[in-house]
Formats: C-alpha cells, sequence, structure tokens
C-alpha cells in the first residue's frame, strides 16, 4: 500500500484523474486571462499577437491551435511523470474523449477516431519544435509552429515568438506541477 509521509495515498480512478487533466485544459485559458470566459481569453491573445480576428473562422482558428496545442502539453506532462504506461494510456483515452465530447462532438462531422487521427499530424509537428536544440532553443521553435499554424505563414517578429514561447513555458510549468502534485498525493486504480 502506497503512503505519504507516514499517510496513504487517496485512490482515484482513471475517469478522475482524467478531470484533473480536463481542468489543466481548462485552466490553460484561464491563465492568459484570469477570470474570463474562453472567449475572452482567445480575444485577448489574439490582440496580445497581433491577429486580427475578422470572422468566426479567424476565432476559431485560433481557439482550435491553442486547444490542440494545449491537449499535446498534458500528453507530454503525462508521458514524462507516468511510470505505468497502459494506466496512462487509459487516462488518455479518457481525456480525449471528454474534450472530444466538450469542445468538437457538436462542431463537426469528424467522428471520434477521426478526430484523433487529425491531432496525430499536429502532435507530431509540435514534437519535432520541441525536440530541436538549434538556438534560440525548443520553445522558440514551438513558437514557430504555433506561429504559422495561427497566421498561414511565420510572422517575422520577434516580440510576439517571446509571448507565444512564454506562454507555451508557463502552461508547461504549470501542466507539469499539477500532475507531480497529483501523482504524489494520489494512486491511481
Amino acid at each position: 500500500m502506497p503512503f505519504l509521509f507516514g499517510q496513504r495515498k487517496v485512490k482515484i480512478t482513471k475517469p478522475e484523474f482524467a478531470s484533473v487533466l480536463d481542468f489543466c485544459l481548462s485552466k490553460g485559458f484561464e491563465l492568459e486571462a484570469p477570470g474570463e470566459s474562453i472567449a475572452k481569453s482567445i480575444a485577448k491573445t489574439a490582440e496580445d499577437i497581433d491577429f486580427e480576428i475578422r470572422n468566426e473562422t479567424d476565432s476559431k482558428r485560433l481557439f482550435q491551435e491553442l486547444l490542440i496545442l494545449r491537449i499535446w502539453v498534458i500528453i507530454r506532462a503525462c508521458t514524462k511523470v507516468f511510470r505505468d504506461v497502459d494506466k496512462r494510456n487509459a487516462c488518455l483515452d479518457i481525456f480525449h474523449r471528454n474534450v472530444y465530447e466538450a469542445y468538437y462532438k457538436d462542431t463537426t462531422d469528424q467522428g471520434f477516431t477521426q478526430w484523433i487521427k487529425s491531432l496525430g499530424l499536429k502532435y507530431l509537428e509540435y514534437e519535432k519544435a520541441a525536440e530541436k536544440t538549434d538556438k534560440p532553443g525548443p520553445m522558440w521553435w514551438l513558437a514557430k509552429v504555433v506561429n504559422q499554424n495561427i497566421f498561414g505563414e511565420v510572422k517575422k517578429d520577434s516580440f510576439m515568438q517571446m509571448i507565444i514561447g512564454d506562454r507555451i513555458g508557463t502552461f508547461m510549468e504549470y501542466v507539469d506541477k499539477v500532475l507531480e502534485q497529483t501523482l504524489k498525493k494520489s494512486e491511481i486504480e
């Protein structure tokens, strides 16, 4: 039986752990605009990176890029902290299902399986950028991919790149901390 400083760890189910991941995902938008709605968070991000939202398509493109990026950050963090690959994958399956149900089910013709496959390409794109060791560093290259995906071309604005990279880094640190604390205090059944 696992112990935490003389106390037992709290047992949580895989769906309960997936709820922690859901919370992290929603918190990612709040980190950018505390106390505001997701729509206001998207609008603030657009303003900060000088992305003009002219219509619903622009707003949706920015939202989807940020959402998929954050999902990838969460998956990457889980890969680092989970020792039990089967439990990790089961939790991530539930998490993906939750995200699909909450954000995509009513807005796309894609079924869950198609949607998951489409995420794989984005995840690969982010992973390749994050693995680059060239200067100025992985966060810069990851921000460049996000920059390209949002604007359709890479905007050559160093300040904007730094803003994007800083926000990615902040969210990564937040997710790492939440998962580390959660797994330190609990055991997934």
